[in-house]
């Protein structure tokens, strides 16, 4: 059976990231299936939530991130020959961020979610071994002594987190007021053939046009100044443009219509290069849902009701593989087995 052992660590910064070392930071994505909306303005407001519940809240999510990750990296650190150390409640950074919990976090759980990982890991040698490398994982639940937060710091991260959405409000305002000014500009070009012979405006714009393609060889042929003074002047006797007259003149540029396609076509074109992108975050409707899952921004409010952090660091022992023998994991995100093993890269340590 793996082992537990419990011990204190002073909040600090642990390093970066190493062959043997992975860090991964808990983020409460599930907070809305365990408190309302209200509950939460209560929280960030009076200080005030159910611990019961939270304590529900971070169970759950501890299993979650136990599922998805431990699986992973016991295949990769063990197709590496690397006895590895997975930290989750560290960032990417080393900073220790914590998991909050209110009381003793004890092992039941993990324990229990250690085993249920066993579906998501193969091996082409023998699933004893599988058996064997979980049962001697080596889980240690450490507590934060020290973790100095502050009401500024709070107030700071609200501050922070309120002005990123009200520019993401601006970013979308600018972007709506621009697509809707490039809505109507396609509208008024995708109009009917005949809608553009009845603009004074279109007309101008298809005679300046015309003009600008009589320097060119291909056209020195076509009387252009004449077709131009056609829509300056609205000299059209037969404005009904059937299909079977635009099949008849498609390459005929002595035909004024034929001039007419191609302006249309053309500024169509011209129109779709510059619709404005959307920017890529929305304005957050559940603002308190997703302020609150981030663990960094309520430490303050969660140390003020006496709540405790923790960080677990899962140990997978070394094991000695028998040559081209491999575990595997299976991706639920995926959909399939995969093999990856540790590699250092310019950037640091990663999966391949």
């Amino acid at each position: 059976m793996h082992s537990f052992t419990y011990s204190t660590i002073n909040n600090t910064n642990l390093g970066l990231e190493e062959l043997n070392k992975e860090y991964k930071e808990i983020y409460l994505n599930n907070i809305s299936n365990f408190f309302t909306d209200k509950e939460l303005d209560i929280f960030m407001n009076t200080h005030k939530i159910n611990k019961s519940k939270f304590n529900k809240l971070i169970s759950t999510t501890i299993n979650l991130y136990i599922i998805n990750y431990l699986p992973k990296y016991i295949g990769v650190f063990i197709n590496s020959n690397i006895s590895g150390n997975l930290y989750f409640g560290i960032n990417d950074f080393g900073n220790i961020v914590g998991i909050p919990f209110f009381g003793n976090l004890n092992e039941s759980l993990i324990s229990q979610t250690i085993y249920e990982t066993k579906k998501f890991l193969r091996s082409n040698y023998s699933n004893n071994l599988i058996d064997e490398i979980l049962t001697n994982i080596k889980i240690d639940i450490c507590e934060i002594n020290n973790n100095s937060i502050n009401k500024s710091d709070y107030i700071q991260n609200l501050n922070d987190f309120q002005k990123i959405n009200d520019q993401i409000k601006v970013e979308w305002i600018n972007y709506l007021i621009k697509y809707q000014e490039w809505h109507k500009e396609i509208s008024k070009y995708s109009a009917k053939l005949s809608a553009f012979l009845d603009s004074a405006e279109i007309r101008q714009e298809i005679a300046e046009w015309v003009r600008l393609h009589k320097t060119k060889i291909q056209f020195k042929k076509y009387d252009l100044e004449k077709i131009a003074k056609i829509y300056e002047n609205n000299i059209f006797i037969n404005r009904n443009i059937s299909f079977d007259f635009l099949d008849l003149i498609r390459n005929d540029y002595s035909h004024p219509i034929k001039w007419l396609i191609d302006f249309k076509d053309y500024k169509q074109i011209e129109i779709k290069k510059n619709k404005p992108n959307h920017p890529t975050i929305k304005p957050l409707k559940e603002y308190n849902f997703k302020f609150c899952s981030n663990i960094d921004n309520i430490s303050y409010l969660l140390k003020k009701l006496k709540c405790k952090f923790y960080i677990l660091k899962f140990t997978i022992p070394l094991f000695i593989k028998p040559e081209n023998r491999c575990i595997e994991y299976f991706s639920e995100k995926q959909s399939k087995w995969l093999y990856k093993s540790r590699i250092l890269t310019k950037s640091g340590p990663g999966c391949l």
